[in-house]
């Protein structure tokens, strides 16, 4: 009888990972390679953004689905990131092109988080030699094809492939 107790509380804790945003933790390997995300400064950045994007990343042969909500008032930018059931799976603060990690531990959703900062980054604010978005530019080895238009002129959404950093992501502008 006491033998099965370990395996028991195993069990529990087994639950209690899969459940909520530790999944996500699973569904990323934590050896994913490093990655200097682009940011390009808060300096040049708008002085107001809000971006709310439902996002599909690719990484480490692991799919996560999730919102990224960004935005900035004054210096900082502010990006979250939440599970389809809500809970926060990380948050970051940038200023200028320093970043801080807001309650994300180590490993797979600082991995999620940095991925999400540069995908972003790259659709949103980067732009081209002519300061135009286009479908299938690329930089470095990443592509970027750009979906449908508001009626803002913006895009709708965009798919996003960079190899160096070894994601692959989705992202629905809300």
């Amino acid at each position: 009888m006491i033998a099965r107790r370990p395996i028991v509380l195993l069990g529990l804790v087994a639950l209690l990972v899969l459940s909520g945003p530790g999944c996500v933790d699973l569904l990323l390997r934590v050896g994913v390679t490093g990655c200097d995300p682009m940011r390009t400064s808060t300096v040049v950045l708008p002085s107001e953004i809000d971006v709310h994007a439902r996002v599909r990343m690719q990484l480490a042969g692991r799919e996560a689905a999730y919102d990224a909500i960004v935005q900035r008032r004054g210096e900082a930018l502010q990006l979250v990131g939440l599970a389809p059931a809500g809970p926060r799976l990380f948050a970051l603060r940038q200023r200028g092109r320093e970043i801080d990690f807001v309650a994300t531990p180590r490993g797979p959703r600082r991995a999620l988080a940095l991925r999400t900062l540069d995908a972003l980054h790259r659709g949103l604010w980067a732009t081209g030699d002519a300061g135009a978005r286009e479908s299938g530019r690329e930089a470095a080895g990443v592509s970027i094809d750009y979906r449908g238009k508001k009626r803002s002129g913006g895009p709708t959404g965009y798919e996003i492939r960079n190899p160096d950093c070894g994601y692959e992501a989705s992202i629905v502008l809300l």
